[in-house]
């Protein structure tokens, strides 16, 4: 869902006129990321819920010695790092919740 929402961002900034061949590229392009994550997630046995995209962000705040996160908020980075966060705490909690629940019936 992180993913759907990064790529929808991403394509939503792009309101630039397109070269011909352009929006084939990015079609091919985008179906050999597809794909590769469906081999990963084969060979893993697992489905992918998060993805960090690569961003010239990191290797300068790594430079600076300053996490990518808060030298640059706004990058690609940041912003799947904040999401993956949020869904991570958010099924975290769902599972203390669970656990809470199971603990009182026992009571």
């Amino acid at each position: 869902m992180a993913r759907l929402l990064g790529e929808l961002q991403r394509s939503a900034v792009q309101l630039a006129p397109r070269q011909p061949g352009e929006a084939r590229r990015d079609s091919r392009r985008f179906a050999r990321r597809k794909r590769l994550e469906q081999e990963v997630e084969h060979a893993l046995g697992v489905k992918i819920d998060f993805e960090i995209p690569s961003d010239r962000a990191v290797p300068l705040a790594v430079n600076r010695g300053v996490p990518a996160v808060l030298s640059d908020a706004g990058s690609d980075f940041s912003r799947a790092v904040r999401q993956m966060s949020k869904g991570l705490l958010q099924s975290t909690g769902e599972q203390k919740a669970k656990r809470r629940m199971f603990a009182l019936a026992r009571a």
